[in-house]
């Protein structure tokens, strides 16, 4: 139990604060072209890197994503900055000349 309006001892919101941060923090690193339409298929990136910052609350000395699914594989699944324009190669046919 937790006395009203006593946001800081309540572990659900403390977690929904920091969940806010993180997508925010996240949000204020995307390019500003982004569409504001496709900033919900983040989520998934946005929930893993944050699970991977978090430590357990089992077993504070592992993160809560190793915790629950084991180490993560940076080299299988690499993790790249989150909605960073690009420049892609386009080949002498594909180029518009005019």
């Amino acid at each position: 139990m937790v006395l009203p309006y006593s946001h800081r001892r309540n572990a659900a919101e403390r977690a929904i604060q920091t969940f806010n941060n993180h997508s925010v923090a996240i949000l204020s690193g995307v390019d500003v072209r982004f569409p504001m339409q496709l900033w919900c298929k983040l989520l998934p990136q946005t929930i893993l890197t944050l699970n991977l910052m978090r430590q357990s609350n089992v077993a504070p000395k592992v993160s809560a994503y190793a915790y629950m699914h084991g180490e993560f594989n940076y080299n299988n699944m690499p993790l790249p900055t989150l909605g960073r324009a690009v420049q892609l190669y386009e080949t002498p046919h594909q180029r518009n000349m005019g």
